[in-house]
C-alpha cells in the first residue's frame, strides 16, 4: 500500500465564530505545523493576504460565505478549501463548487469526519505534483512550497519565493530581469543589486548551480 499523505507538513486556518467547532478542529489538526482559528471573515483575508495556508476551512453560508470566497478567487496562499454550512442551501453549494473548493460539510458534523474528509481529499490530489529542481530540492505544487530532500520545507522569503516560482513557471526559457521586474516587483523600483542579492540569497538556501546567468540578461532554471 501507497504511503497515506497527512497534514502534518500543513499550515491550516479556521474561520469560524462557533466555539465549541474551533476547539474540536484544533484538538483534531493538534499534529499539523500550524492551526489558526479565527473568528470573523475580515481577519481571516488579512491572514491569507499576510501569510500561505496549505488548507482554509470556512465555516459560513449566504451572503457571509459568498464574499469571503469572492475574495479568495485570485487568492495565490491557498491550496485547499473546505466550506462547512450551518444551512442545507443549493446556492451555497453551488457558489462553493463554482469557486473550486475541495470538500463542502452540513452542521452538525463532528470535527474528526471533517479531518477524514481532508486526509482524502489531501490524497486524491495527483501524484504528479512534484517539480525536480536538481539535488534532491524539488517544488511540491499541491503545498506550494520548495522542499529539499529530507523533505523539508525551505524558508523563503516572499521575492525569493516569486523570483524561484517565475523561474519554475518559465522552465527552460530565458527569464529578463525585465520579466523578473513585472512579475516578481510588480514593477516596483527594483535595483539589479537588489535582484542579485535575492538571487545570491535563493542559491544559498537551496545550491548555486539551482539556476543558471544568462550573460547580464536574467536567468534560466537548471
Amino acid at each position: 500500500m501507497k504511503q497515506i499523505r497527512n497534514f502534518n507538513n500543513s499550515t491550516i486556518l479556521a474561520v469560524t465564530s462557533n466555539l465549541d467547532l474551533s476547539n474540536s478542529l484544533k484538538d483534531e489538526f493538534a499534529s499539523a505545523k500550524q492551526f489558526t482559528s479565527v473568528d470573523n471573515i475580515i481577519e481571516a483575508l488579512n491572514l491569507c493576504e499576510e501569510n500561505k495556508f496549505d488548507i482554509l476551512i470556512i465555516n459560513a453560508n449566504g451572503e457571509d460565505l459568498h464574499n469571503m470566497l469572492d475574495e479568495l478567487t485570485e487568492n495565490k496562499n491557498l491550496a485547499m478549501k473546505f466550506i462547512i454550512s450551518d444551512q442545507n442551501s443549493n446556492d451555497d453549494l453551488a457558489y462553493s463548487i463554482y469557486h473550486d473548493i475541495s470538500g463542502f460539510f452540513i452542521m452538525p458534523i463532528d470535527a474528526q469526519n471533517i479531518k477524514t474528509s481532508i486526509i482524502v481529499a489531501i490524497n486524491r490530489t495527483k501524484r504528479a505534483d512534484k517539480v525536480d529542481l536538481g539535488e534532491g530540492f524539488y517544488y511540491d505544487l499541491y503545498r506550494d512550497r520548495i522542499y529539499n530532500k529530507a523533505g523539508e520545507p525551505i524558508d523563503l522569503t516572499k521575492l525569493e519565493f516569486q523570483l524561484l516560482k517565475l523561474l519554475i513557471e518559465k522552465s527552460g526559457t530565458l527569464v529578463t530581469y525585465d520579466m523578473i521586474h513585472d512579475h516578481v516587483w510588480k514593477n516596483k523600483k527594483m535595483s539589479i543589486f537588489t535582484m542579485r542579492n535575492v538571487v545570491n540569497k535563493i542559491r544559498t538556501k537551496t545550491y548555486y548551480g539551482i539556476f543558471a546567468n544568462a550573460s547580464s540578461q536574467g536567468y534560466i532554471l537548471g
